[in-house]
C-alpha cells in the first residue's frame, strides 16, 4: 500500500491539476466544490443521455462491430466448416470463372499497353485535337449543307406541286374549251 505521505503529495498534485482545469483561484473557493472526474462522469451521462435518443446516433455504438465485420481477416476468423467453405467457394464458381478469364485477357492485353504506339501517344495529342477541332468544324459546315439541301428540296417540291397544279388547271380549262368547241362543230343531224 502507499504510504500516507505519498497519499497526500498525490491528493495535492489532483487538487493542483483541478485547479488549472476549472481555472479557479487558489487563494478563493472554487465555483463547484466537485472533482473533475465527478464533473466529467456529469458530462459522460448527459452526453449520453442525448446521444441515447437519437437513432442515427445510436448506430455509431456499433461501429466496432461494423469494423470487425470489415476486416480483411475476418473470414480467416470466422468458424467455419470445410463443408460451408465448399459451398461458398462453389456458390461463386461463375464469378471466380469470370474474374479468372477477365485477368486473363488483361495479361494477354498487356503487351500491346507496353507498345511504344500507346507510350508515343501522348506526344501526338496536340495533333488529334487539332484534327477533332477541324472534324468538329467539318461536321458544322456538313450540318449546314444538309440544311441548305433540306431547304433548297423543299422549295423544289412546292414549285413542282405549283407547276402540276398550274398545268392540272390549264389541262381542264384546255378540255372543257375543246369540248365546248366540238359541241359546236358538230353538226346536228
Amino acid at each position: 500500500m502507499a504510504t500516507p505521505k505519498v497519499l497526500k503529495m498525490l491528493e495535492e498534485r489532483v487538487e493542483k491539476l483541478e485547479r488549472r482545469v476549472i481555472d479557479c483561484d487558489p487563494t478563493k473557493e472554487p465555483p463547484n466544490k466537485s472533482s473533475i472526474t465527478e464533473v466529467l462522469l456529469n458530462v459522460h451521462t448527459k452526453i449520453q443521455a442525448a446521444v441515447a435518443s437519437r437513432e442515427k446516433l445510436s448506430v455509431l455504438k456499433k461501429t466496432d462491430e461494423l469494423d470487425r465485420y470489415l476486416d480483411a481477416e475476418f473470414q480467416d476468423r470466422a468458424d467455419l466448416t470445410e463443408g460451408a467453405k465448399l459451398q461458398l467457394i462453389l456458390a461463386e464458381e461463375d464469378r471466380i470463372r469470370q474474374v479468372i478469364a477477365a485477368y486473363q485477357r488483361m495479361e494477354d492485353l498487356k503487351p500491346v499497353l507496353d507498345s511504344t504506339h500507346i507510350k508515343d501517344a501522348p506526344t501526338h495529342i496536340g495533333k488529334v485535337s487539332a484534327l477533332a477541332t477541324i472534324q468538329l468544324e467539318q461536321q458544322e459546315q456538313a450540318d449546314e449543307q444538309t440544311r441548305n439541301l433540306h431547304h433548297l428540296l423543299a422549295t423544289y417540291n412546292d414549285q413542282v406541286n405549283t407547276i402540276s397544279k398550274q398545268l392540272l388547271l390549264w389541262d381542264s380549262i384546255l378540255t372543257s374549251k375543246l369540248e365546248q368547241q366540238n359541241t359546236k362543230t358538230v353538226p346536228s343531224d
